[in-house]
Parts: structure tokens; C-alpha cells; sequence
């Protein structure tokens, strides 16, 4: 199975930090800078209502998450999509 994966893939009035279009699924990544104060994380809040409401189904990942554990990060994305473990090349 190909798996197409699209940086700042535009749905609606939105822009997603990545997204699989085929499996509507979009991946966040939430740096601290980005999503810190209340309102931040309210329009977040708000920006998933309207993308489950059109079907997507949004993961969410925090800065701390991807650089301390990408490998989980990735076995979560690959799971909900349905293929195998990825693999990465070694440091």
C-alpha cells in the first residue's frame, strides 16, 4: 500500500501540519510556542470539532513526544492507518 503523507495539507479554512488525505487522518504537532495559553488551545479545541465533523480524525503530538519518543509517535500513526512498522534509518 502506498502511503501519501502531505505537509501542510489545506482542508477548509485550515492548514494541518501533516495529513494523509486518503484515511482523512491529520497529524498535529504542538510546540509549546504555538499552543501555550488558553485561547490557543481553545481554537485547537475547535479546529478538531470541525475536522471530526467532516470525518478527519485528528492526532495530536506534543514537541516533548516526537523528540523523545518519535518511534512510538510513528507505530501510533502507522497503526491507526493500518500498515506495519515503518523503518527508519539508525542514527
Amino acid at each position: 500500500m502506498d502511503l501519501h503523507i502531505y505537509p501542510q495539507h489545506p482542508v477548509g479554512k485550515y492548514r494541518l501540519d501533516f495529513a494523509i488525505p486518503d484515511k482523512r487522518i491529520a497529524i498535529e504537532l504542538d510546540g509549546h510556542e504555538y499552543h501555550k495559553t488558553k485561547y490557543q488551545r481553545t481554537n485547537d479545541a475547535k479546529r478538531d470539532r470541525w475536522l471530526y465533523g467532516q470525518g478527519w480524525t485528528v492526532l495530536r503530538f506534543t514537541g516533548t513526544e516526537i523528540h523523545q519518543d518519535l518511534d512510538r509517535c510513528l507505530d501510533e500513526i502507522c497503526t491507526l492507518v493500518g500498515v506495519g512498522r515503518l523503518n527508519r534509518p539508525q542514527k
